[in-house]
């Protein structure tokens, strides 16, 4: 992100609930996850101001790393929202300076994934056949716990991968007017 003429960026961190990410995926305007309410479909996790250089009109690089953000022990694997808004001149820690803040407009919503779990699905006559394999590596995952979910939510099927990395959903089944639309792995 970038950011001239202010004093610095607020950085909300909030994990997003697994079974909320149909209803993000499936809304028409995502800018409302953003604007408000993100914390009814996901957990905050971590606010922090980053202090900015005052330099008038300078265009300003802003890096951080989501992971050094979130708390010590926490799941790092997960979907996040990351939302920067303008600091204020000065920070305020109680509630009413918390909902001020959160009055602010967002500046750089985000949503980002963290996991070494990449995934490759296909859909067949027999059912979905999916890949679970290392980002870091590109080797096939074996006993990857792997879920499909309908595009209203509803749960489908599990299946774990092999040594290959594959696993098969033969013959889904969803109800009337229903697709699948989501997989979901994670290594238990």
């Amino acid at each position: 992100a970038h950011a001239v003429n202010i004093p610095g960026v607020a950085v909300e961190v909030t994990r997003m609930y697994e079974n909320n990410l149909i209803a993000w995926r499936n809304s028409p305007s995502r800018r409302h996850w953003y604007d408000r309410g993100i914390d009814a479909w996901s957990r905050p996790l971590a606010e922090k101001t980053i202090a900015i250089p005052r330099e008038k009109n300078k265009v300003r690089d802003l890096r951080f790393a989501l992971d050094t953000l979130l708390p010590a022990g926490d799941l790092r694997d997960g979907v996040y929202q990351v939302t920067l808004r303008a600091a204020p001149e000065e920070a305020d820690p109680s509630e009413a300076g918390r909902r001020e803040r959160h009055d602010r407009p967002a500046l750089a919503p985000a949503v980002v994934t963290l996991s070494d779990l990449g995934l490759s699905v296909r859909g067949a006559r027999g059912g979905l056949h999916a890949w679970a394999f290392s980002l870091a590596t590109a080797r096939p995952v074996a006993g990857a716990r792997l879920r499909v979910y309908t595009n209203k939510n509803q749960f489908l099927a599990e299946a774990r991968s092999d040594a290959d990395g594959h696993a098969v959903f033969p013959r889904l089944a969803p109800a009337p007017d229903e697709k699948p639309a989501l997989l979901v792995a994670d290594l238990p």
